[in-house]
């Protein structure tokens, strides 16, 4: 696999985890109410 191409790869994932979390908390928010 490219240097880059695995740059790549890893930070996609870090933003589909980041969207994740951010989901729950909001989640979490909206049932707290």
């Amino acid at each position: 696999m490219h240097p880059a191409t695995k740059e790549l790869h890893q930070t996609l994932i870090r933003l589909i985890k980041g969207c994740i979390g951010a989901w729950e908390r909001w989640l979490e928010q909206q049932t707290q109410k």
